[in-house]
C-alpha cells in the first residue's frame, strides 16, 4: 500500500521528495518504510508526548527522492 502511495505523489504529482515519521518504540513502521525504499535519516529526540507511559518518545524521519524511487521501481 505505501508503494501505492509513493507512486501516486511521485508520478501524479511530481513530488521530489517524501518524508514519513514515526515513533521510536514502534519498530515494525520503520520496518515498512524501510521495505518501501526509504532512508533512515535522522532521530528527533523527545518529540511527542505519549500519554499512556507519560513521557516523551523519540521520531524517527525517513525519507526517499523520485530518483531514489525511479531507480527501485524501474521507472
Amino acid at each position: 500500500m505505501l508503494n501505492k502511495v509513493l507512486e501516486y505523489l511521485f508520478t501524479e504529482y511530481d513530488f521530489h521528495l517524501i518524508e514519513a515519521k514515526h515513533h521510536a518504540p514502534n519498530i515494525g513502521s520503520g520496518k515498512v518504510l524501510e521495505k518501501a525504499g526509504m532512508k533512515k535519516e535522522c532521530l528527533l529526540r523527545e518529540r511527542r508526548y505519549n500519554e499512556n507511559t507519560n513521557s516523551y518518545d523519540d521520531l524517527i524521519v525517513y525519507s526517499i527522492t523520485k530518483d531514489e524511487w525511479s531507480n527501485l521501481n524501474n521507472k
